[in-house]
């Protein structure tokens, strides 16, 4: 605000006039009137900034009087500088991933690698900006940063971001989406530019790695008493879902088919083209009856995941 003073004998008349350059955003207000002698009038110096950018400005407000003879009052004309700082406001920068991609295994034991997000807050914040995450829609399955504080400009908020195994294995195989989203406010309490920002998170659940077989999940025999055996039966299997090869499996019968069933191998290797194993059985010490038993199959991948085959029932008799 700038007061001018009439010290003369007769009735003053004035108005301002702003650098043409300045003419923009610099104003003052009013921008003339008249001062009875010995009053004084006030002039208000105003900037309007809506449609500047930030950096350093310059202007000048001219101060011109006349008396009531159109004779120039002295002092006049009166040069006011203004000089102007446009600060950067306080802004939040999006997130550095407008979407993330999980994956995990039905039921796997170990979570899958986490991944981060980054924000930057800049310009001229009341610091702290103090950042809030939420999720919509409601995702069990997810696990991030809840929150944080950037205590100066160019800092940058971090967000770990990463998938629960305890809460996916009641999930079924498929695609889940959800979206986080982060809003930031200073220690003044007003939302910093850009919040709220929010990015997709989707995660993928990949059936687990299972033993399947085609054949019957029993196996007959009939030998007559001291004969040769019979022909061997094969049981050929082999893994689905998401399994890391080669899977390693390994074959047993129970502890009462222990004298007289026959396995052609008791372990092996599968690299994706399926496994055999040969089933038979031997009567040599056996009485007339019948006889049963069990063969547990169960396999472990390259990533550590077990799995069994339903076990195969076999049935000797005796003639």
């Amino acid at each position: 605000m700038v007061t001018i003073t009439n010290n003369g004998h007769s009735a003053l008349s004035w108005h301002s006039n702003p650098r043409p350059l300045a003419s923009s955003w610099l104003g003052a207000s009013p921008s003339g009137g008249t001062i009875s002698p010995g009053q004084s009038g006030q002039v208000t110096i105003k900037v309007n900034t809506t449609t500047l950018i930030p950096g350093n400005y310059v202007g000048q407000v001219t101060l011109i009087g006349t008396d009531a003879k159109g004779i120039p009052a002295p002092g006049s004309p009166k040069t006011i500088l203004v000089n102007l700082v446009m600060q950067p406001p306080c802004t939040m920068s999006p997130p550095s991933s407008s979407a993330l991609a999980l994956s995990a295994v039905q039921g796997a034991s170990a979570n899958p690698a986490a991944q981060t997000v980054m924000f930057t807050g800049t310009g001229s914040c009341v610091w702290p900006v103090t950042w809030t995450t939420s999720v919509a829609p409601t995702a069990s399955w997810l696990t991030l940063t809840p929150g944080g504080t950037i205590t100066g400009t160019g800092q940058s908020g971090i967000l770990l971001v990463n998938a629960n195994n305890a809460n996916i294995a009641g999930l079924q195989a498929g695609i889940y989406t959800t979206h986080v989203t982060i809003a930031a406010s200073d220690a003044s309490g007003v939302a910093v530019q850009g919040s709220a920002q929010s990015f997709a998170v989707t995660l993928t659940v990949l059936p687990p790695c299972v033993l399947s077989s085609p054949l019957p999940a029993s196996l007959a025999f009939s030998v007559p008493q001291g004969q040769p055996a019979p022909a061997a039966q094969n049981v050929t299997f082999s893994e689905t879902g998401t399994c890391v090869r080669p899977v390693t499996w390994s074959a047993s019968g129970d502890a009462g088919s222990s004298a007289w069933l026959v396995l052609s191998a008791a372990s092996g290797t599968d690299s994706g083209s399926g496994s055999t194993l040969g089933v038979n059985v031997t009567a040599a010490t056996s009485v007339p009856g019948t006889y049963s038993g069990t063969i547990t199959v169960t396999a472990t991948d390259s990533a550590g995941a077990v799995m069994s085959l339903q076990p195969i029932n076999v049935t000797l008799t005796v003639t």
